[in-house]
């Protein structure tokens, strides 16, 4: 019975662990966007204004 629980508390904290993976790269990916927007931003404004 313990043994069982053991092995099904291990399961879940493998599950735990990857959900957490994912968050960060989640976050990194986010982060990456971000500065890609903001590069984008310093590019594009100048272009911006020329066509307004």
């Amino acid at each position: 019975q313990a043994e069982e629980m053991r092995a099904h508390f291990g399961v879940h904290r493998v599950e735990e662990i990857h959900q957490d993976q994912r968050w960060q790269d989640g976050r990194q990916a986010m982060d990456q966007l971000d500065e890609n927007n903001k590069e984008l931003n310093k590019t594009g404004a100048r272009q911006k204004q020329a066509i307004d």
